[in-house]
């Protein structure tokens, strides 16, 4: 037993190392879009949030829960970034939204704990996506100034492992202006206390 618990605190503050930061939108200027909207999709005027947005290319997903090893904290953390979905704005308010994950996607930095989390936990064979659906509309209004980030309360349903829960969750999406060069902006949305979902790339 000895031998097992000082073999997780050397795995755990030597080997392993720190845990990646949580995840977090930068603020600054709003990015120049790298992807054009396709003509079957509304057309967001300039400093318009209306339409439908769309999860760019660079988003990430995932978890990040508190582990016992062996009596050794840690702290677990799984990524990934096959991440799809949209939600639509009309005026200043948020009317539907739907995003989905495919699990079975989502690493840590231990394989060990990746083939727990795809087999007992959350049995990615049988429950292959997860899906997270905006239940109430988000009211926007009064809009946030270009590069600022501002947070929203918003209510959802998680679905996770053939089993939905409503969840409150925080959306942070940063200023409108440019809107018709930025269709991939950037945008957020987590259940409330986990990590947020990126809808740009950052650095």
């Amino acid at each position: 037993m000895l031998l097992a618990v000082g073999g997780a605190f050397v795995y755990i503050h030597f080997i392993s190392g720190p845990a990646p930061a949580p995840l977090a939108l930068k603020t600054g200027p709003a990015p120049a879009a790298t992807t054009p909207v396709p003509q079957t999709e509304p057309i967001v005027r300039s400093g318009s949030l209306a339409g439908r947005w769309r999860v760019a290319a660079g988003s990430v997903v995932g978890y990040r829960v508190n582990e016992v090893l062996a009596g050794q904290q840690n702290v677990a953390v799984g990524r990934t970034s096959q991440v799809s979905g949209s939600m639509t704005i009309a005026g200043t308010s948020v009317t539907a939204a739907r995003f989905s994950v495919r699990v079975a996607t989502i690493h840590s930095d231990e394989s060990q704990r990746d083939a727990q989390f795809n087999g007992r936990i959350m049995d990615t064979s049988a429950f292959p996506a997860g899906t997270l659906k905006l239940t109430s509309a988000i009211a926007l209004a009064p809009l946030p100034a270009a590069g600022v980030i501002k947070s929203y309360h918003a209510t959802a349903d998680l679905t996770l492992h053939g089993q939905t829960r409503p969840v409150p969750s925080r959306c942070r999406p940063s200023g409108p202006a440019a809107a018709s060069r930025c269709p991939g902006r950037s945008r957020s949305c987590s259940p409330a206390g986990g990590s947020p979902t990126r809808a740009s790339p950052r650095s």
